[in-house]
């Protein structure tokens, strides 16, 4: 996983209906929560330390439903020690 010590994340993205219509919404959710309303760029803030996954959906005017598409990286905000 990409590493980083930002507590907020910022993840840009766009969605296309290739059958010619139009995108009626975007749908994204942090870690295990739900699916949200969202729009690119969609900015998380105050991360905790670990891992974390961002899953973003569309669906098209006619209700259909794109796969998936997963963001994954890992906050670390822990300076290092030094031991003597």
């Amino acid at each position: 996983l990409p590493q980083t010590k930002d507590v907020q994340g910022t993840l840009v993205f766009s969605a296309t209906d290739v059958g010619g219509g139009s995108i009626a919404r975007i749908e994204c959710r942090l870690d295990n929560n739900g699916f949200e309303l969202c729009a690119s760029p969609k900015v998380y803030q105050q991360l905790g330390e670990g891992a974390h996954l961002v899953q973003v959906r569309a669906f098209d005017d006619v209700g259909n439903e794109s796969d998936i598409k997963t963001h994954s990286w890992f906050v670390d905000s822990t300076p290092p020690a030094i031991n003597f």
